[in-house]
């Protein structure tokens, strides 16, 4: 799209974030008598209109935002559908993501203010026991959970305000998209231990998540972390976090102590609610008296101009909101996916003994043959291999969820067990069309056999 481009009552100006779901602008929005306002535009990608699933979550976002009026929640103006392009125009925020920020910071190595740190996480706990309290015009509470707290998701203006925007994923009373059991929304390295494993989850999770983005803040480094998506989810599930301080030795241990208390496994043993986790982080902030970190985040951006307008234009290198079905349990494939690495070793190993080895004549070769064994007769003759025909049959994951297709024809949604196939090759394709992932290969299926095939869309 060339801009400026005329979108409606609005004119957008300028891309500022695209991702797999949606494209943010920079607009203006006119009125009568010469009005203008300066807002954000979030328009969704053509291709996720299809997914009625999808477009319900969009409104969901924008029917959710639309009951929260508070000066630490990124505010949601209209919600509204141009030429099919389906949009939200909401508070435009001058500034940059939480993530970006740490990556500015960390990159010169300096790390953060821990006055400041502190300040940002207690504004964010602040919007969150705003949403959790928060009730709907029949006097009930909403039962709303943000369930993506991650630093992409937390912004902060060059005036020092702290935002939290993106209530896509949430849950809440009122949605129109409904979370199935065992099925999970969010970004893995922010994730709860319940959220992970598909559980119910209440405003606790929130907190957890929150304490992660906080622990990241002050070490440089995730929470939770691991080579793979299923690896960091593991050490979610686990719970295995590393000292903070050792990490980074002038970290004040009353910080540690918030941030560990924060990230409790059991959710009964964390903070009961986002106000205590801000009443807190006030304690803190009282109690050391550094001066004003609103202030202290103005000067930052007095003195980063060039680096923050960079930043903030540079495409996103956070993980990508997922939404998996893990029903079994997340438990399950993990361990399904180590069978699978047990039997592809095994699988090797039978691919060299035949092609390497059994038809090259050496001295071991009666050793070999005899340590194989054969179907004979009661004359103890060697009878003929029976042939197998027919069909097999698959075992289908990845990583991030998926739909899958075998010969153009939709199979289902990852993961897919017991899929009986006929023998011979075969197209199957994965799409994750919210993170715009897509996968396609040849397979051969095998008579009577059982064949497991996982992929990771994002390599």
């Amino acid at each position: 799209m060339q801009l400026p481009s005329p979108f409606g009552k609005y004119l957008l100006t300028e891309l500022i974030s695209s991702g797999g779901m949606a494209n943010v602008y920079k607009a203006k929005a006119f009125g009568f008598g010469g009005f203008e306002k300066i807002v954000a535009i979030k328009i969704i990608h053509k291709h996720l209109i299809i997914d009625e699933e999808f477009l319900k979550m969009f409104i969901d976002e924008g029917k959710i935002a639309s009951y929260l009026n508070h000066p630490n929640i990124v505010q949601i103006f209209d919600l509204g559908k141009i030429d099919n392009n389906y949009y939200i125009s909401m508070e435009f925020v001058d500034g940059i993501d939480l993530g970006g920020l740490n990556r500015l910071v960390w990159e010169k190595g300096l790390g953060y203010n821990h006055f400041v740190s502190a300040y940002i996480i207690r504004e964010v706990a602040n919007a969150l026991h705003y949403a959790h309290t928060k009730s709907g015009e029949d006097g009930k509470s909403l039962e709303i959970v943000h369930r993506d707290i991650s630093p992409h998701n937390i912004l902060v203006s060059r005036d020092g305000i702290v935002k939290l925007a993106d209530f896509g994923v949430a849950k809440a009373r009122l949605r129109l998209s409904k979370t199935h059991a065992g099925f999970i929304k969010g970004k893995y390295p922010y994730m709860s231990p319940e959220q992970v494993g598909g559980t119910d989850l209440d405003h606790r999770s929130d907190i957890f998540s929150l304490c992660g983005v906080f622990y990241e803040m002050v070490t440089g480094r995730p929470a939770f972390a691991g080579n793979t998506e299923y690896e960091i989810m593991e050490n979610v599930i686990k719970c295995i976090i590393g000292s903070a301080s050792l990490l980074k030795s002038s970290i004040p241990a009353e910080i540690e102590k918030i941030i560990l208390q924060g990230l409790k496994k059991n959710p009964a043993s964390r903070y009961a609610s986002a106000e205590e986790l801000r009443k807190t982080l006030t304690e803190f902030l009282i109690k050391k008296d550094g001066g004003d970190p609103q202030t202290e985040l103005k000067k930052m951006f007095d003195d980063e101009s060039e680096s923050v307008t960079k930043k903030t234009v540079e495409k996103s290198t956070e993980p990508h909101t997922v939404m998996i079905n893990h029903s079994p349990s997340l438990k399950f494939f993990v361990r399904l996916g180590m069978v699978f690495m047990l039997m592809a070793s095994m699988a090797s190993g039978w691919f060299i003994y035949k092609f390497f080895i059994k038809d090259k004549p050496t001295s071991m070769d009666s050793e070999i043959t005899s340590a194989i064994p054969q179907k004979i007769n009661k004359n103890n003759e060697k009878m003929p291999e029976e042939k197998i025909t027919g069909s097999g049959s698959l075992n289908i994951n990845s990583s991030p969820w998926a739909y899958v297709y075998i010969d153009g024809k939709k199979i289902g949604e990852t993961p897919l067990l017991n899929i009986k196939v006929e023998e011979g090759g075969h197209s199957l394709f994965f799409e994750n069309p919210l993170a715009e992932l897509k996968h396609e290969e040849i397979i051969t299926v095998k008579p009577g056999k059982n064949a497991y095939i996982f992929k990771n869309l994002a390599d």
